[in-house]
């Protein structure tokens, strides 16, 4: 489950990460796309420069129904660049302009906090079996996932023992049926793979090594 649906069902850490990110939640009441907007407030006076100080209201609203998120309201800054991080229109470009902008950018994640804020549909406790219960089918699914690989990779060994049983020894419906008969009571009965691998390099003198590439079988003489 990804950051925004933890955040919709009100997961407080993933509104803490979207905030961290800049990230908005979609609106709740459409559903729609929200975006930072500012705008004077309060003209409040000039510094000891003659620049203007000004109040700004900064919040998010939707684009679709013009929902706002709770205002927040700046201290006192000297004409900011809101834009040159991300939300906007370019100011003076000057070192004074410039370090404003910095002041600017935690009132921005203030607001964007405060639109991210949603109210837990689920309790903690509720949340936290919601993750359980994911985790849990996830890893289900990766089990499952193994396991059809490797009945798929029986079901072709099998195959090609048969086709090699008729194609070398003629072998037909029933003897093809006896034979992967019983090579299922031999897996099925032996304590490990090992054990079976032993047995045919003691009993018939052939050695399977699978980490030898191609040549997978030889002869115990060729081994030695």
């Amino acid at each position: 489950m990804d950051d925004i649906k933890l955040a919709l069902l009100g997961d407080k850490a993933a509104q803490e990460r979207l905030t961290e990110r800049g990230e908005l939640l979609p609106c709740a009441h459409c559903k729609g796309n929200g975006k930072v907007s500012f705008k004077d407030y309060r003209f409040i006076g000039k510094n000891f420069k003659g620049d203007r100080k000004i109040v700004y209201r900064v919040q998010i609203i939707c684009n679709k129904c013009r929902s706002r998120g709770k205002p927040i309201f700046t201290g006192p800054l000297v004409n900011p660049n809101p834009y040159i991080t991300k939300w906007g229109n370019c100011y003076a470009d000057t070192d004074v302009c410039n370090a404003e902008t910095n002041k600017f950018s935690g009132y921005v994640k203030a607001a964007i906090s405060e639109w991210n804020t949603r109210a837990p549909i689920l309790t903690p406790r509720d949340l936290e079996e919601r993750k359980r219960l994911l985790g849990k089918a996830m890893a289900e699914g990766e089990e499952n996932a193994r396991n059809q690989e490797i009945e798929y990779s029986f079901r072709c060994i099998y195959a090609a023992v048969l086709l090699a049983a008729q194609e070398v020894y003629g072998f037909g419906h029933k003897r093809a049926w006896r034979l992967l008969k019983r090579a299922d009571e031999i897996i099925c009965t032996a304590l490990d793979s090992e054990e079976i691998i032993r047995e045919v390099w003691e009993r018939m003198g052939l050695e399977i090594n699978f980490r030898e590439g191609i040549d997978r079988i030889r002869e115990v003489e060729e081994a030695q």
